[in-house]
C-alpha cells in the first residue's frame, strides 16, 4: 500500500479496477466492481474534501498585512485561531491523558503488588516460594 501523502493518488489501485472491470463475467459482478470503486472514490474525495477545509484558514496567513494596525490585528487573530489555539488544545488532550495513564499505572502497579502477595501467600502455605515480579517503570 502507498503511504497516505506520498502520492496524489494510487494510481495502481485505479488500474486494478479498470481490469476488474473489464473482465466482470457478468452484471451484478459489474455492479459489484462499481460499488467498491465508486464507494472508495466517494470516501477518498470526502477525506481530501476535509483536509482541504481544515487547511484553508492557513492561505490567509501566507500574506502578511500592511502597516494598517486593523489589518495587523486580524491577521495576529487569525493565526491564533488557525494554528496556536488547535495546537494548545490537543496539548491540553495530550497532558490529560498522561495524567490518566498515570493515574492507571497506579492502579496496575497496585494490583500486581496485591496479586504478588496474594501468591506468595498461597506459596508460603504449601511450604513454597515465589520469586519477585518486576514492575517495569513508566
Amino acid at each position: 500500500m502507498i503511504p497516505q501523502g506520498s502520492a496524489v493518488i494510487n494510481t495502481a489501485y485505479f488500474d486494478s479496477l479498470v481490469d476488474r472491470l473489464n473482465s466482470a463475467v457478468d452484471i451484478s459482478d459489474l455492479q459489484d466492481t462499481v460499488d467498491d470503486a465508486f464507494g472508495s472514490l466517494s470516501a477518498h474525495k470526502a477525506a481530501v474534501m476535509a483536509q482541504i477545509e481544515a487547511l484553508a484558514p492557513f492561505l490567509a496567513l501566507l500574506n502578511p498585512p500592511t502597516i494598517d494596525p486593523s489589518k495587523i490585528v486580524t491577521w495576529i487573530t487569525s493565526l491564533i485561531t488557525t494554528q496556536i489555539a488547535p495546537q494548545v488544545q490537543v496539548y491540553t488532550q495530550y497532558a490529560t491523558e498522561i495524567a490518566m495513564l498515570t493515574s492507571k499505572v497506579g492502579e496496575l502497579t497496585s494490583a500486581v503488588s496485591a496479586a504478588e502477595q496474594r501468591l506468595k501467600d498461597k506459596a508460603a502455605t504449601i511450604g513454597g516460594t515465589l520469586p519477585s515480579i518486576s514492575i517495569p517503570s513508566f
